[in-house]
């Protein structure tokens, strides 16, 4: 019944020194029943997500002490593939309040996972250009300046003239082709003190934080950059440039004089 529901099960015994496996966990992971000889021998060849790793070792030591856990982690299968599992341990612990009987089980719940991903990345993102959007962008900006008070602060907006000619003259797919295109161009340019977002349609922002202008490149050059990056080829081997179309980038520039006095929202 657990198998059906996609549940495994791992049980071991530390005073008998036996275990139970369940018949499809090594048609799942790469292990070798062979080789299991402790609690931790099957546990230590599963392959954690990178990404992971430093929550899983934690989650095992957890264990260790004899605390009953429960996770979700993304482990690697037999065919190298990221899979999500729910993963709970319980301990029975002796009397002498050390373990002596573990019981894992790994539910596969990589569907739910991935679609609470999706949920979460259309809530933030905009899916166009894999910018923030506005609300995301906002409630950003407000943590940035809070967290770095000593930096100054410059909104560049950039707006796409005559973008409607775009979507007149080659149609719909192009100009979401165009708005990918300034997208990546604007990603391109962020380093890690700077979010970017789309705003609407055409429109797009980045807000920039500078320990110190005098050293850095400035919000103009800024500017530029994007500019720069943004009229290169849309694709390896492609004529098409942004510059092939009736149109053109307008960067605008706000910077921050009385943080207590400061919108945000246009």
């Amino acid at each position: 019944v657990n198998e059906m529901v996609g549940i495994l099960v791992y049980e071991y015994s530390v005073a008998e020194k036996d275990h139970y496996l369940s018949p499809m966990f090594d048609e799942i992971f790469p292990i070798n029943r062979k080789y299991i000889f402790n609690e931790w021998s099957l546990i230590d060849s599963i392959r954690c997500h990178e990404e992971d790793r430093e929550k899983f070792e934690a989650f095992k030591e957890g264990i260790r002490n004899g605390i009953n856990q429960k996770q979700t982690l993304r482990l690697y299968n037999k065919y190298r593939t990221v899979v999500w599992y729910t993963v709970i341990v319980q301990a029975l612990l002796g009397i002498d309040s050390k373990p002596v009987r573990y019981l894992w089980t790994f539910q596969d719940v990589d569907s739910e996972m991935r679609i609470k991903q999706e949920m979460e990345y259309r809530a933030e993102y905009d899916s166009l250009t894999g910018l923030y959007n506005s609300d995301t962008f906002y409630q950003r900006v407000e943590e940035l300046l809070y967290l770095w008070e000593d930096r100054k602060t410059a909104i560049i907006s950039i707006d796409i003239d005559r973008f409607r000619l775009v979507n007149d003259r080659y149609g719909i797919e192009a100009g979401n082709k165009l708005i990918k295109l300034v997208g990546e161009g604007i990603r391109k340019c962020l380093p890690r003190d700077c979010i970017g977002k789309r705003y609407q349609a055409d429109v797009f922002s980045a807000c920039r934080l500078y320990p110190d202008l005098q050293k850095e490149v400035g919000p103009v050059q800024y500017s530029d950059s994007i500019k720069y990056q943004t009229y290169q080829p849309v694709q390896k081997g492609s004529r098409r440039r942004i510059n092939d179309y009736p149109m053109a980038l307008f960067p605008g520039l706000f910077q921050e004089k009385q943080r207590n006095n400061r919108q945000y929202r246009p």
